[in-house]
C-alpha cells in the first residue's frame, strides 16, 4: 500500500510563488521550491533548521532560501503548509 502524498500550499503563497515565476526570476523560484520540496519530504528536520514566529492564527515556521537573502518561505506544522514566500528582514527596536 502506498501512501498518498499532496504538497499543501496556502492561496497566498500560491500568489507569491506565480509571481515569482512570471517575473523570470528561475534561480530564485527554483530555490524557492526546493526549500518546500524539503518541508515537505523531512518537516523534522525542516523544523530544525528553521525559526518560530507568533502570528494573529498561530506559530509559523520560517525558513531562509539559501543564496536568496532574504527570501524566506514561512510554512505551519499542520500538514505541513506553505504559507508565504518573501524577502523579510526582521527589524529589531530597542527599548528607548
Amino acid at each position: 500500500m502506498t501512501e498518498s502524498f499532496k504538497a499543501d500550499y496556502s492561496e497566498v503563497a500560491d500568489h507569491q510563488l506565480d509571481a515569482i515565476e512570471a517575473s523570470g526570476e528561475a534561480k530564485l523560484y527554483n530555490a524557492i521550491l526546493d526549500v518546500c520540496q524539503a518541508i515537505f519530504d523531512d518537516p523534522d528536520a525542516a523544523r530544525r533548521s528553521s525559526t518560530a514566529i507568533t502570528t494573529a492564527v498561530g506559530i509559523r515556521m520560517r525558513l531562509p532560501v539559501p543564496g536568496n537573502f532574504p527570501y524566506k518561505v514561512f510554512w505551519s506544522l499542520e500538514g505541513p503548509r506553505i504559507e508565504a514566500v518573501f524577502p523579510y528582514e526582521p527589524r529589531f527596536e530597542l527599548p528607548s
